[in-house]
């Protein structure tokens, strides 16, 4: 009884503890804008695109946090593009010359300009995988004793990015080239990102990344119910397979798949699911696209008037870009949701 009572007082008092944490870390953000807004440090981020490769969502979600901060703490920016992404089973391309060619298209639409032209080999240059607030206080009073511009390569700045809820606001006025297709009529997008199937939980993470197909069903029965809908278009864009597939990813990528519980023998076993079957009680006709492009998923999702996401930086990517939307965001994501966007306890709806 004792040890119930515990469990439960942890389950009450965790919510509070991560306010607090979050309130802590919003403080040392505001304090870290003060302390670049005073020094003027002369320090310019940049993508590090060779240390850790991963799909479309996550690398364009580091890229467009790479820039947002700079513009937040007055740093300078130099864009660098997406080298190589991982292959999944039912991606447009299946071969790494085919990637190169969606690359192209990819780095076209989300070029972002630097804020000058800078001759990197002049720039004292440092790295890191994860930015944190001591490596970049550090870097600043470097860059300020020193007199010389600092380029910081990283890969995922989310210790600092993400305690700034406003951070990618205006972000699509640096981007110059993506084109999102105009918004005709009440759209509902469903982003249901399934991985391997089975709820399988990716070695080192503490939950599955998948969410119950339920969960997204409920979700647009309510918003069609509360905006009183009697004309929808419902899209619904997934990574499962209909039927269990076997999938070899090209040789050189084999590496990216090992923290799966479903890869053997450079093979990835996903279990098939036929997502329409979640949506049959829905009154309107339901889309649901399996795979594709993944350029143009983004672009959909972005124009949704209603766009419900999965844990996944594919979704959250769209939901950035999405003006005017409503975005509706698992509670248990480990990303900081935007200001506005609907956080739900996906236990209730599942």
């Amino acid at each position: 009884m004792i040890r119930v009572l515990v469990n439960y007082l942890k389950m009450f008092l965790r919510p509070l503890r991560r306010k607090m944490q979050r309130s802590q870390g919003v403080c040392l953000f505001g304090l870290l804008k003060l302390f670049c807004n005073l020094l003027k440090p002369n320090i310019v981020l940049t993508y590090l695109n060779t240390s850790k490769m991963d799909g479309v969502g996550a690398q364009l979600q580091r890229i467009l946090a790479i820039r947002s901060l700079a513009k937040s703490l007055n740093l300078g920016y130099l864009h660098t593009e997406i080298d190589s992404v991982a292959i999944h089973p039912l991606d447009s391309y299946q071969n790494i010359n085919e990637m190169k060619a969606f690359l192209h298209r990819l780095n076209h639409e989300f070029r972002m300009q630097s804020t000058e032209e800078y001759l990197v080999e002049n720039l004292r240059q440092t790295q890191t995988d994860t930015l944190t607030f001591s490596f970049l206080f550090s870097c600043i009073l470097g860059a300020k004793f020193s007199r010389k511009q600092t380029l910081i390569r990283l890969v995922e700045p989310y210790p600092i990015s993400e305690l700034d809820p406003d951070l990618y606001q205006g972000i699509c006025r640096f981007l110059p080239n993506l084109v999102l297709p105009l918004k005709t009529g009440v759209s509902v997008a469903v982003h249901y990102r399934r991985g391997v199937g089975g709820f399988a939980t990716q070695r080192g993470e503490k939950i599955s990344r998948e969410i119950a197909g339920n969960y997204f069903a409920a979700l647009v029965k309510e918003i069609i119910e509360t905006n009183q809908i009697t004309d929808l278009k419902l899209k619904v864009f997934t990574d499962a397979p209909t039927e269990d597939v076997v999938f070899t990813p090209p040789n050189v990528q084999s590496d990216l798949w090992t923290n799966s519980p479903s890869f053997s023998e450079g093979q990835m076993y996903v279990l098939g699911l036929n997502v329409q079957d979640y949506f049959k009680d829905i009154p309107f006709d339901v889309e649901v696209f399996y795979g594709g492009d993944p350029l143009e998923v983004i672009k959909t999702l972005a124009s949704a008037d209603h766009l419900i996401l999965s844990r996944s930086s594919f979704g959250y990517v769209a939901a950035i870009l999405n003006k005017g939307g409503k975005v509706y965001f698992p509670s248990q994501f480990w990303h900081a949701p935007m200001k506005g966007w609907r956080i739900i306890r996906e236990s209730i709806y599942e």
